[in-house]
């Protein structure tokens, strides 16, 4: 019975594991003040084919083939996005940001040989916000001064989720 469970137990954190392959382990966070410019970090040692930075299933930037390509790009970023183009630094700064720009960013970025995905948390701090905004391991602070931290990712929520099963199996 015990052997059975077990089985189950490992079923369970394969299927979680399962299509993660090639995302970046840690989730950034990026905080600046309103109006500031903002650096998402996005790094990969190979010669880089395609850069497409994501949020909310919208284009923010695209570059392929040695150009920006940003016909399809998400009209809120127009005209505020530029690429980082040294040798497999691919970081995308945003001029200018605002409230809106808050959220959840993703650079997917291809060689010749695979393609890699990163996560970044941007949190944008209204102008009227002063005061030391990292705490001592860089985390983002929140006005009371206690350390916040970017929401759970999908992945950490279902190995959570597959925990909490496995435990009920073997209890």
């Amino acid at each position: 019975m015990f052997t059975r469970r077990l089985f189950i137990v490992s079923i369970l954190v394969v299927g979680v594991n399962e299509g993660q392959n090639n995302v970046a382990d840690s989730q950034k966070t990026v905080v600046v003040k309103a109006g500031e410019n903002a650096t998402l970090p996005c790094q990969m040692p190979n010669t880089i084919k395609t850069v497409n930075w994501t949020r909310n299933n919208k284009i923010v930037h695209l570059y392929r083939s040695n150009g920006d390509y940003l016909v399809q790009q998400d009209k809120h970023f127009k005209g505020r996005t530029s690429l980082s183009k040294l040798s497999g630094n691919c970081s995308l700064m945003i001029k200018n940001t605002n409230q809106l720009d808050e959220g959840n960013y993703t650079c997917h970025v291809r060689d010749l040989s695979r393609t890699d995905k990163f996560n970044i948390t941007l949190i944008v701090m209204k102008e009227s916000d002063k005061g030391d905004q990292t705490g001592g391991d860089n985390s983002p602070i929140n006005g009371s001064g206690n350390p916040t931290y970017p929401p759970p990712t999908d992945h950490t929520i279902r190995i959570i989720v597959a925990v909490f099963v496995a435990l009920g199996f073997l209890l």
